[in-house]
């Protein structure tokens, strides 16, 4: 899909190390987790994603932290609503996976 781990971990997300393991140890575990969601939700829908997280991406303080999950959780809900509502195999949000703002 052409995520670029270098690129991404850049900035304010410089101290961010984007390995296998991120999200069972360290303190950027939300980081991670904000540029991985940033990457996939661009990747799906650019403009869109331009649109709604204009005022906090890229990410610098609480409040737009609080806001960026906020727009993610919306999205990935009305994701998982749309799939649900799909019914067929192709496309379908994992039953396991459940959505989350935390």
């Amino acid at each position: 899909m052409g995520f670029d781990p270098i690129e991404a971990c850049s900035g304010t997300y410089s101290g961010v190390d984007l390995d296998s393991r991120v999200f069972e140890r360290g303190i950027y575990h939300m980081k991670a987790a904000e540029l991985i969601l940033q990457f996939l939700l661009t990747h799906l829908d650019g403009v869109r994603f331009k649109r709604e997280f204009f005022d906090c991406w890229p990410i610098g303080d609480p409040r737009q932290a609080r806001d960026f999950r906020t727009h993610a959780f919306k999205w990935l809900d009305e994701l998982r609503r749309g799939s649900a509502e799909k019914g067929d195999e192709v496309g379908q949000w994992p039953t396991e996976v459940p959505v989350r703002r935390s």
